[in-house]
């Protein structure tokens, strides 16, 4: 799994207002080669019944029903389903949404993503499979029930399950891992130093110090790894962070954008249109709508 050209580039259409999507199948028959993908957004992978396997680039594992996988940015990867009646919960996260309910910042939400895959955190005991089994019956429950305020619960959900699963677990770097291993954990640095950092822009050469490379192989490391150069990422997350904010509080807008590193209005208001396809204020407006059906 080294071409990418090879791979489907799935697109979920996540966004500030749906952070997250469910996909609930079951009765899958057995697939032994499934086309291969990736995808900008995070997946976290809850098998129910059956028997599947995860592979990606230098690593694959046996998923057994309670076992869960984890799927980083624009990571190749595939799922064969390996017995017929297979059931599995497929849970996809907005990378830049993921860990805005905790204010606290106790929590790094995105490093079991970017960890080598090897070193993602796993269940060790039925006791804990069982768990994450009962969370997943909770989600797909929320789901179909749709009861008031249901995203809001199924996103609270959503991270209590991941603290759940990283409860007794510490990121590890892979040692002497190849470039197909280790390569999200050779950016990972810049990816916290962004996250860490909301309030201010990050440049380029900043990121590339705390990554330990020359400006210019940070750059082509980081695009190859991400497809996406690191200034737009950067970008993103601050014009991510700064929607939020504008669908969840009463501030007025002209104070939002310094609060994500804008110098002045015209230029967030220049940099949102840009991104999100309309001005702050209409961001806004167009927030304050009910709960799906």
């Amino acid at each position: 799994m080294h071409n990418q050209k090879k791979y489907y580039k799935a697109d979920f259409q996540l966004s500030v207002r749906r952070p997250f999507a469910l996909m609930y199948s079951t009765g899958l028959p057995k697939r032994p080669s499934p086309l291969p993908d990736i995808h900008y957004d995070f997946h976290l992978g809850i098998l129910l019944e059956g028997k599947s396997r995860t592979v990606y680039s230098g690593f694959s594992q046996v998923n057994l029903p309670g076992n869960v996988w984890w799927t980083s940015y624009w990571e190749p990867h595939t799922g064969p389903i390996l017995e017929d009646n297979t059931a599995l919960l497929l849970i996809t996260i907005s990378p830049e949404s993921l860990g805005n309910i905790d204010t606290f910042g106790e929590f790094s939400w995105q490093t079991p993503f970017l960890s080598p895959p090897q070193k993602r955190p796993q269940l060790k005991t039925a006791d804990e499979r069982q768990t994450v089994m009962d969370f997943a019956s909770e989600l797909i429950n929320l789901k179909s029930a749709k009861p008031g305020h249901w995203r809001l619960s199924v996103w609270l959900k959503i991270h209590q399950l991941i603290m759940f699963l990283c409860r007794n677990w510490q990121p590890e770097r892979e040692k002497n891992a190849s470039p197909e291993i280790d390569e999200f954990s050779r950016i990972l640095p810049a990816i916290e130093l962004v996250r860490g950092n909301l309030c201010r822009p990050v440049d380029v050469p900043e990121a590339a110090a705390a990554c330990g490379y020359s400006r210019s192989r940070f750059c082509k490391l980081f695009q190859e790894i991400m497809n996406e150069s690191f200034g737009k990422f950067a970008l993103r997350a601050r014009l991510s962070g700064a929607a939020r904010e504008l669908v969840s509080t009463l501030k007025p807008v002209k104070n939002i954008g310094p609060d994500w590193g804008f110098a002045d209005n015209p230029h967030f208001t220049h940099a949102f249109k840009k991104f999100f396809g309309c001005s702050p204020s209409e961001f806004r407006l167009q927030g304050k709508v009910s709960d799906e059906k």
